[in-house]
Order: structure tokens, then sequence, then C-alpha cells
């Protein structure tokens, strides 16, 4: 079973049964599927066992991911779905804003 949380407050949680045989493409149309996203502008990530979140950018990063969880005996993958886009704009405003006050110097 695979709960996959969205949202800052991770106020809005999916939860889906994926076979072990699915790669990315599998996980990502799920993901999509429930939440209405398109599967460029997300990322999927879980928490390792140090309780780091790893991107899970490929089918081996899944595979990696599933076979942690399966040592751990949890009967519940937890995964965190980030946008892929959400600082994308902030970090240009800034950008554009330290051009700005850089001209403002010269």
């Amino acid at each position: 079973m695979i709960k996959a949380i969205y949202g800052i407050d991770g106020n809005t949680i999916i939860k889906f049964q994926l076979p072990l045989s699915s790669g990315i493409l599998g996980l990502k149309e799920e993901v999509s599927k429930r939440l209405k996203f398109e599967h460029y502008s997300f990322d999927v990530k879980y928490k390792d066992e140090y309780g780091d979140l790893i991107l899970i950018a490929c089918d081996e990063d899944l595979r990696d991911c599933m076979k942690l969880f399966s040592s751990l005996s949890n009967q519940e993958i937890r995964l965190w779905v980030f946008d892929k886009f959400a600082n994308t704009t902030n970090f240009c405003k800034n950008c554009r804003s330290m051009k700005r006050k850089k001209h403002w110097y010269v």
C-alpha cells in the first residue's frame, strides 16, 4: 500500500496499491490520476532510514524505496509529493530583484 502526502501542511493524502513490478512511470501515473497533475510537474520523495528525503527519479530509486520499507516490515510505503516548479518562480523573482539592486549600485 502506498500513501502519498501532498501540500505544505500535508493535508492532502492519497492511498493506492502499486504492483512491485511497477516503475517510476506507473507511480507517477497513479499520483497524476489522483491529484490531477501532469507527470512532469511534480517530484516524489521518500524518507530513508536516516530521515532524509530521497528523490525517486528512476525505476532503481523506486526499487530501493520498496526494499527499504519491506526490510523495515512496513505494510505501507509513505511518499511525499512536491511541486517541481513551486520554487522556480520565487527564485526567478529573487534573481530579478538582485539584478535590479546590482544595477542600482553600478
